[in-house]
């Protein structure tokens, strides 16, 4: 059934209906922040408002996470999107969630040890489960011959 939800309110698995470009599902989620959200729609980025109104048809079920993707949980409308471990650092709550003392930027050092041990991280708008070994399709560890 369709029906107009707010661009924050997306989740993986929807179908969102363009005016010119046809019906086509939401994949991984790119970004999000308080202005935008960024999803992947047939392997092409497109960002929106967080409040513009689009029509959606609402996936009946939860996505389900292939080896090496993260689950995040939105803690408002309690729905299920899926991304890549190499773009958590694009997430605000993320970002400030793992603030240091001089706020710089969560290092790529510290995104890995997350990941490759396995977490789950509580933030103010979502929750994100990392399962053990999801960082292996992030790096890449090659020992010289």
């Amino acid at each position: 059934m369709k029906e107009q939800i707010e661009a924050r309110q997306l989740a993986t698995g929807d179908t969102v209906y363009f005016p010119r470009g046809g019906a086509k599902k939401a994949g991984r989620i790119v970004a999000s922040n308080w202005l935008s959200v960024s999803f992947q729609f047939d392997g092409k980025l497109k960002t929106f408002q967080a409040s513009d109104l689009l029509t959606v048809e609402r996936a009946d079920r939860r996505p389900e996470a292939e080896a090496g993707e993260v689950e995040r949980l939105d803690t408002v409308t309690n729905r299920v999107s899926l991304l890549h471990p190499a773009s958590l650092a694009n997430f605000s709550d993320i970002r400030d969630a793992l603030c240091t003392s001089n706020c710089a930027p969560p290092s790529t050092i510290a995104m890995h040890e997350l990941q490759r041990r396995g977490a789950t991280l509580f933030t103010p708008k979502a929750v994100y489960r990392m399962p053990a070994g999801a960082a292996a399709n992030m790096f890449e560890y090659r020992r010289a011959a």
